[in-house]
C-alpha cells in the first residue's frame, strides 16, 4: 500500500511540474484549412490535381511573452514539381502598420534559404529589415513548417523598417497567413538576380483573423 501511494504523489509532483512550466501568459490557437485544395498554380493550364507539398492541413500558433511560433501540417513535403525550381513557404501578418513576412524557400538552383521582410502598409514599400535570430524550417520528416520569431526581434526589424506600431506581449496581429506554392529561379541576368513565388494553397487564420502575443 505504500508503495502505491509513492507512485501516486509521484505522479501529481510531475503533473505539479508541467502545469508549473506553462507560462501564465502563453497565447496559443489552431486551426484546419481543406485537404486538396492546393490547386493553383502559376503556368495557367489544364487543371492539375492538388499538389500535397502545398497542401496546408494545419497550423498550430503560439505566444509565451518570449517567441512567436508557427507550426504547419502539409500533406506531404518534400517534392518539387517539375516546372519550378523549387517551393517557397510564407508566414505572414500584420502588426501596426506593418506586414511582417517570414519565407522558406527550397531552391533547386540557388540553394535554401530564409526571408524576413517587412512592407509599410501606409506606402506599400518593402523596406529593409532583419530579424535577428528568427528562424524557419520544413521538418520533411513530420510535414511540418516550422517558424520561430523572437517578439523583441520583431520589434527591433520593425523600427529598423521605421514601421510604425511596437510589437511586445499584448500586441494584436491582424490577417494571419500561411501561403505554399512554386518557386522560379531565373537566375542572373544583367547583374540581377530574378525570382518568382506563387501561392497554391493558403490558409488564413478564420475571423476575425487575430491573434493577441
Amino acid at each position: 500500500m505504500r508503495i502505491s501511494c509513492r507512485k501516486g504523489a509521484l505522479a501529481l509532483a510531475a503533473v505539479g511540474v508541467l502545469v508549473s512550466s506553462v507560462p501564465a501568459n502563453a497565447a496559443s490557437t489552431t486551426w484546419k484549412d481543406p485537404e486538396g485544395d492546393a490547386t493553383t498554380y502559376l503556368d495557367v493550364g489544364l487543371p492539375r490535381p492538388s499538389e500535397p507539398a502545398y497542401d496546408v492541413l494545419d497550423a498550430t500558433l503560439t505566444s509565451d511573452g518570449k517567441d512567436l511560433t508557427l507550426a504547419a501540417r502539409f500533406k506531404k513535403l518534400g517534392k518539387i514539381p517539375p516546372q519550378a525550381t523549387g517551393n517557397a513557404y510564407r508566414f505572414s501578418f500584420l502588426a501596426g502598420e506593418g506586414r511582417f513576412t517570414m519565407s522558406v524557400i527550397q531552391d533547386l538552383v540557388g540553394g535554401s534559404f530564409t526571408a524576413f521582410a517587412v512592407r509599410d502598409t501606409t506606402t506599400g514599400i518593402n523596406n529593409a529589415a532583419e530579424c535577428v535570430k528568427c528562424s524557419g524550417k520544413l521538418n520533411l520528416q513530420a510535414n511540418r513548417l516550422e517558424i520561430k520569431l523572437p517578439i523583441s526581434a520583431l520589434d527591433s526589424a520593425r523600427k529598423s523598417a521605421k514601421v510604425a506600431g511596437k510589437i511586445a506581449p499584448g500586441a494584436k496581429l491582424g490577417e494571419v497567413l500561411i501561403e505554399a506554392g512554386e518557386y522560379y529561379n531565373f537566375g542572373y541576368s544583367v547583374g540581377v538576380g530574378f525570382s518568382l513565388s506563387n501561392t497554391a494553397d493558403e490558409a488564413a487564420l478564420p475571423a476575425p483573423g487575430t491573434f493577441t502575443l
